[in-house]
């Protein structure tokens, strides 16, 4: 009978407890083309960052991966079904990314009514497969159902540039009204009420006592809160089901997207430094990929002014590299930080501890049988590619 003792595939993991990183563990020129590592990366960024999709120039043009353009792509979320779909402010577009690479557009600047869509930013996803934007430059929202038809949703409170939109399980619609510094709730039937803010500024409190300063992504996490990304005030802030906002982390610069995985940690688009950044449960910034401004070049690990982010169902990090016009994906077998994934093997990354687990558990029921290690390293490899997040 095999041994459940999983095999080791890092010597040691890349963040510790430690509050500086460790120097970059060596790896073999096998080791970077099986993982897709970038042994080059600097200390804090040690995750290759692949274009996904785009070929830099700014039009609109449908196609596979690379083969395509993309205008100014600006927030991404992915449905059920593995598609990701994103808002492209530059073309006034909603369009989406199958988990094949193609990019189509979904919807193009017209509603049912006959208006025009004028810079859409923020990109929202609810169970029932309909898709929420914000059309900041109309000051509007819409709906567009699964079968591609477009409504506005009338509120009855005049909004100022919302950005960011968030939807629950129940329906209800969340948005950063960004102008007026405050976060908002919207029923099905358009009926508005301020949650959080009013006022310019920063301090921590409860409902319309807290202030903002231009708040941007937000997000709903597994208990109900709202995180949002204060971009003026460089922080994020956490609104819980009582309306207390509090301050989760500063230091950022002007951050726009925020996504969040199963374990509670957020990553944040840290737009004016070109990077992405992850929270831990312990309040800790570690900087994920970027800090490296880059006009389009395969060069790994630069951004250009990142907006929207969202985490694929692989657990891959998914960017909208927006001044590059270009989708980018970093893989995150690889974001080994202490606190984030579980620790039960300290040595190896999450997918494949939890994919090395299930793959002896499944051996243990079959007739003992002799694998030998490499075709044993290539089939928990096959295991993490197709591994849920």
């Amino acid at each position: 009978m095999l041994s459940r003792t999983p095999i080791e595939v890092i010597p040691k993991p890349i963040f510790n407890d430690a509050e500086e990183e460790p120097e970059a563990p060596g790896h073999s020129p096998a080791s970077k083309a099986t993982f897709s590592i970038n042994t080059s990366d600097t200390q804090s960024n040690r995750f290759t960052v692949e274009t996904l999709a785009g070929d830099g120039n700014i039009e609109t043009r449908e196609g596979l991966g690379k083969d395509c353009s993309i205008n100014w792509p600006y927030e991404i979320k992915f449905d059920s079904s593995g598609n990701g779909i994103f808002t492209a402010y530059g073309s006034a577009s909603v369009r989406k990314i199958t988990p094949d690479g193609t990019v189509t557009t979904i919807s193009d600047r017209i509603t049912d009514s006959g208006d025009t869509f004028h810079c859409v930013r923020g990109l929202a996803l609810d169970k029932l497969g309909n898709i929420y934007i914000t059309d900041t430059g109309n000051n509007a929202i819409r709906k567009i159902s699964p079968d591609g038809i477009c409504q506005t949703i009338k509120t009855d409170t005049e909004l100022s540039n919302p950005y960011g939109i968030t939807v629950s399980e129940d329906g209800l619609i969340f948005i950063s009204d960004s102008y007026a510094d405050r976060i908002m709730a919207i029923n099905p039937d358009g009926h508005c009420e301020v949650i959080a803010g009013t006022l310019n500024g920063f301090s921590d409190g409860v409902g319309k006592d807290a202030k903002f300063s231009l708040p941007q992504g937000i997000q709903l996490d597994r208990e109900g809160n709202l995180i949002v990304a204060d971009s003026n005030n460089n922080a994020i802030r956490k609104i819980d089901k009582q309306f207390n906002v509090t301050t989760v982390a500063t230091g950022f610069r002007t951050p726009y997207g925020v996504a969040i995985d199963k374990k509670g940690n957020i990553f944040v688009a840290d737009y004016g430094n070109n990077a992405i950044k992850v929270v831990d449960k312990k309040g800790r910034i570690h900087t994920v990929a970027g800090d490296n401004y880059s006009n389009y070049k395969e060069i790994p690990n630069c951004l250009n002014m990142p907006t929207g982010i969202d985490i694929d169902h692989f657990g891959n990090i998914v960017i909208c590299d927006c001044y590059n016009h270009i989708l980018r994906k970093v893989n995150c077998v690889f974001v080994q930080m202490a606190e984030i994934w579980p620790q039960s093997h300290k040595n190896l990354p999450r997918p494949v501890s939890e994919a090395t687990e299930e793959f002896f558990l499944i051996m243990t029921k079959i007739p003992p049988v002799v694998v030998p290690r490499e075709l044993l390293f290539l089939m928990v490899q096959t295991l993490i590619e197709i591994w849920p997040y």
